[in-house]
């Protein structure tokens, strides 16, 4: 370690010139000390130049430097794939992995040291693998572990993975620059499989009506096997059907209108049986579930004149018996708004006119959705528009992150990120009450924040506002079956549609979520003032399928409670949410639906093709489980375990050093004590 002193050459010479002269003029002059002993005069004076000295010089700020020699090891990372597509194909898989680990740490531990990582639902460091993760996200894995393993000496990483991709993106890449030897675990070749891929189905249906069930089902190396589909809703057998595959990766495809009959949530439940025995059962069966409700949502339609836009909203709902459609023109005589679920509004040719039905929904509590158009007209205290000219703007959507108004998939957000332009007015908008916007403009490539796609609510009334035209163009421009465009505006008007919860203790999660879903409840409190209040304790207790009790304690965020569970296996779970108000106690309850959609068991072929571009591109190299040997003998004389140093300089100011302050008050206590001792004091 190398230290120094920084301060220019003038402070240097006015400090000593100055502490010379003051400390000699001192004790010159002072008459007390004429008898005192030359030797010990000279020494006070020296002790009075220093401290003089010092005290002058930290006036001109001088910074103390100091540079030191850093040594890094070299550092070889694993990163272990623990989802379950790994345990299905291999039942000793995990120890396989301990034994190649071990192996691999006897190699090296000369060279460097090695850290080791999981990951499926999360990245965590490794101790010892369930194989237990719901999905497979290797570029997430890779991602998360650049940004924690910053600075380090990294030889390479070491990933043991089956290749299976089930979320994130399938193009990998390697953000940590190193290279990355790939093993290859699991089977290339296909096993026979029976699937039940895929069961689509509404979220929410209304009672008396019929629903409409299609399974999709995937049949891999079982051409000429006969195959039996069942499916039951709350309990009853339904569907009864058999059918051959005639290939060996057959796609069967059926559908069954099913009637609600009662209101809750209710149980549909999919069985693919064959007279073979498969290696893997799983994903042979599936459950999903239903939020069967009261009555119908009805939806009112209010528009100047026929437009696109309205046709294809329109038709978002036609033939879902779940919704009740009405049109009305602004110029109508405004109805009893409050025998509507949401409002939705498309132009505006008279700010007055329409200030009717804006002040009807106010009155009556009803949210709604406005598509502006780019002819509109809006001046009132929600939202006004100043023209600057009467041309339009082209603008694309840039999704905001954070968005938590209700859930937007990878396949929503894909298709709203690669959705077509929006017609806007040219001018300046102004929104009150915004509480999030999903999406902002971006004008000719150029990324604003301006709102595009925004909510405001104002009173409890929720309000949603789609800023000018065009959204015909999106339904044109979908492609397949994906009905993204439906499930948005769906998605959009369920959430307008439900009243807001005004009771003082609320509970806030998503009723039905997936398997590899991490389960997130908010909680509020508002004492008798309403105000937000989290002084006390917040308990909740999940009661399972089998009636096993779990307790868990809220954690306190800001002024609100927030609990993470995790994952939870599939099931509907019962909450009770439990708080205690001076000598009170307050229960809240509620129902939770985890839906088993198992990715990891739809397809347990081993995918080595991204593995061989991601070691290739990173200079790395992939090995096939069953090639470990040459892979320990690569690594064994790989040239990167190499220890790096790095000279690293530290500067701060002199005067923030406590060994200055120190010797500071050394030299005063010295010249003291001997002036002291001389009776001159």
């Amino acid at each position: 370690m190398f230290t120094n002193i920084e301060a220019s050459e003038l402070s240097f010479v006015i400090s000593f010139v100055v502490s010379l002269l003051l400390s000699f003029g001192f004790y010159l002059k002072d008459k007390n000390i004429s008898e005192t002993a030359s030797f010990i005069k000279y020494f006070l004076i020296a002790i009075r130049f220093f401290s003089l000295f010092i005290i002058l010089f930290l006036f001109f700020n001088p910074l103390f430097i100091s540079k030191t020699e850093i040594s890094n090891p070299p550092k070889l990372i694993c990163l272990i794939d623990n989802s379950e597509s790994m345990l299905l194909a291999d039942s000793s898989i995990s120890s396989n992995i301990l034994n190649k680990l071990g192996r691999l740490k006897e190699i090296i531990k000369d060279k460097s040291d090695l850290e080791i990582f999981s990951f499926g639902n999360d990245l965590v460091k490794f101790d010892s693998s369930d194989f237990k993760g719901k999905t497979t996200d290797i570029l997430d894995a890779i991602s998360k572990l650049s940004e924690i393993q910053q600075n380090k000496n990294i030889a390479g990483l070491v990933l043991f993975t089956d290749g299976i991709i089930t979320s994130g993106g399938l193009e990998l890449f390697n953000p940590m620059n190193v290279p990355v030897y790939t093993i290859g675990m699991g089977d290339t070749i296909q096993i026979k499989d029976a699937i039940v891929n895929k069961v689509y189905h509404n979220d929410i249906t209304y009672t008396g009506n019929d629903f409409p069930v299609e399974i999709n089902c995937i049949l891999k190396k079982m051409m000429g096997v006969k195959q039996t589909l069942k499916l039951k809703f709350e309990g009853a057998l339904l569907l009864d059907t058999t059918f051959i595959p005639s290939n060996e990766n057959f796609v069967f495809k059926v559908s069954k209108l099913l009637k609600a009959n009662e209101p809750g949530v209710k149980k549909i439940e999919v069985l693919l049986e064959n007279t073979i025995a498969e290696k893997i059962l799983r994903n042979n069966k599936t459950h999903r579930y239903i939020n069967v409700l009261d009555s119908k949502q009805k939806i009112a339609f209010v528009y100047d004149s026929p437009h696109p836009d309205i046709r294809a909203l329109k038709n978002v709902f036609y033939g879902d018996i779940s919704f009740s459609l009405e049109d009305f023109k602004f110029n109508d005589s405004c109805p009893d708004l409050s025998q509507y679920n949401a409002i939705v509004f498309i132009g505006n040719s008279n700010s007055k006119i329409s200030a009717r039905w804006r002040e009807s929904c106010d009155l009556r509590g009803v949210s709604s959705l406005w598509l502006t158009g780019v002819n509109s007209s809006f001046n009132s205290k929600s939202i006004s528009l100043n023209r600057l000219d009467n041309s339009k703007d082209e603008v694309l959507l840039n999704l905001e992150k954070g968005f938590s108004l209700f859930k937007i998939n990878n396949e929503l957000n894909n298709f709203l990120r690669n959705s077509p332009p929006l017609s806007i007015p040219f001018g300046k908008w102004r929104i009150s009450n915004i509480t999030q916007t999903l999406a902002t403009q971006n004008i000719g490539g150029l990324a604003t924040n301006y709102p595009l796609i925004t909510f405001t609510s104002d009173n409890s009334v929720k309000s949603a506002y789609i800023l000018g035209e065009g959204i015909w163009r999106w339904k044109l421009q979908e492609k397949g079956d994906l009905n993204q465009f439906d499930h948005f505006f769906k998605k959009l008007i369920q959430y307008l549609s439900v009243k807001e919860d005004k009771s003082s203790f609320r509970l806030k999660y998503d009723k039905i979520l997936s398997s590899n879903e991490r389960i997130i409840i908010e909680s509020e409190y508002y004492n008798p003032s309403y105000e937000l209040d989290n002084r006390e304790e917040l308990k909740l207790q999940i009661t399972d399928s089998k009636n096993e009790v779990y307790d868990y304690e809220f954690l306190k965020v800001g002024k609100k409670y927030r609990l993470d569970l995790g994952v939870l296996d599939e099931g509907v779970y019962s909450l009770k949410a439990i708080k205690n108000v001076g000598d009170r106690t307050i229960i809240k309850k509620g129902k939770l639906i985890v839906e088993g959609k198992s990715l990891e068991s739809i397809n347990l072929q081993a995918n080595y093709n991204e593995l061989k571009k991601l070691s290739e591109s990173s200079f790395g190299k992939f090995y096939d489980q069953n090639h470990f040997n040459l892979f320990l003998d690569d690594i064994s004389n790989e040239e990167n375990f190499r220890i790096l140093t790095y000279t690293e300089f530290v500067k701060e100011q002199l005067l923030k050093n406590k060994w200055v302050l120190f010797l500071l008050i050394t030299l005063l206590g010295v010249e003291w004590f001997v002036r002291k001792w001389e009776g001159v004091v």
